[in-house]
C-alpha cells in the first residue's frame, strides 16, 4: 500500500496552485495498486475522486458538494485520451493522427477506419446506446461493439 503524498511546496509554486489538497483531503487518501480483469487502474480505498462527472454530465450536481477551503482553489484537468494521443505521436501512425486532428473520439475513429463506418452514424449509435429505453438496430449494435473492439485494440487488450 502506498499513501498518497501531499504535493511539495515547490511543485505547488511551479503550478501556481495554493492548494495542497486538490479535492477534499487527498493527502489522507490511501491508494493501492490492484490488477483487475478489466483494467490495471489504481484503486482508491476511499471515494474515487478522479471519477467526478464532467460539468455538462453532472445531472445530480455532485460537483457542488466539493467546496475548497477559504483561500484555496480546485484545479481540474481533463487529459482527454492522452495515452492514445501520445501513442499516435510516438508511433507516427497516420490513421491515429488523422483521427485526432479531426477532433474525433480516438476509439470511435479507429472503429471507423477498421470497419469503414461513417463517423457521424457511429456517434449517433453510441448516443442512442446511452438511452436505456432505446432499441438499437443490428447495424447500430455492430457500430457500438466496433468501438469497444477498437478500444481493445488501442489498449492491447482482448475483448473477451
Amino acid at each position: 500500500m502506498v499513501k498518497a503524498q501531499r504535493p511539495s511546496a515547490r511543485s505547488r509554486a511551479l503550478s501556481g496552485a495554493r492548494s495542497a489538497s486538490y479535492i477534499g483531503r487527498c493527502n489522507d487518501m490511501v491508494c493501492s495498486s490492484v490488477k483487475t480483469e478489466v483494467s490495471d487502474n489504481k484503486r482508491s480505498d476511499e471515494t474515487q475522486r478522479q471519477n467526478i462527472p464532467k460539468p455538462d454530465g453532472d445531472v445530480y450536481h455532485l460537483r457542488e458538494a466539493f467546496i475548497p477551503r477559504h483561500g484555496y482553489k480546485f484545479i481540474v484537468f481533463d487529459y482527454d485520451q492522452l495515452e492514445m494521443k501520445l501513442l499516435a505521436h510516438a508511433s507516427n501512425d497516420k490513421n491515429m493522427i488523422d483521427v485526432i486532428n479531426r477532433g474525433w473520439d480516438i476509439h470511435a475513429g479507429t472503429a471507423c477506419v477498421m470497419y469503414n463506418y461513417d463517423y457521424e452514424e457511429l456517434k449517433k449509435a453510441l448516443k442512442k446506446k446511452k438511452d436505456p429505453n432505446a432499441v438499437l438496430s443490428e447495424m447500430e449494435m455492430a457500430m457500438y461493439l466496433s468501438r469497444q473492439a477498437a478500444k481493445a485494440v488501442g489498449f492491447g487488450r482482448p475483448t473477451c
